[in-house]
């Protein structure tokens, strides 16, 4: 049943257990990635960016500091 509770058999795939294996693992790696490049990829954006006018601009003692 699909979400809108219509028989869609069209999109039913057979899959052995080796290729759900494989799709599980690709999806979790890429959780990982996200989880662990977020905040980094945030802060480069950040430095790449420069500060506001009238800001100082940014050290990474002035990120550690606040």
């Amino acid at each position: 049943m699909c979400s809108f509770g219509l028989k869609c058999d069209c999109f039913e795939i057979e899959m052995d257990q080796e290729l759900k294996r494989r799709i599980y693992k690709v999806t979790d790696w890429a959780k990982e990635v996200f989880r662990i490049g977020f905040i980094p990829f945030i802060i480069f954006m950040g430095f790449r960016q420069g500060p506001d006018e009238g800001h100082p601009p940014f050290s990474l003692l002035s990120l550690l500091w606040g």
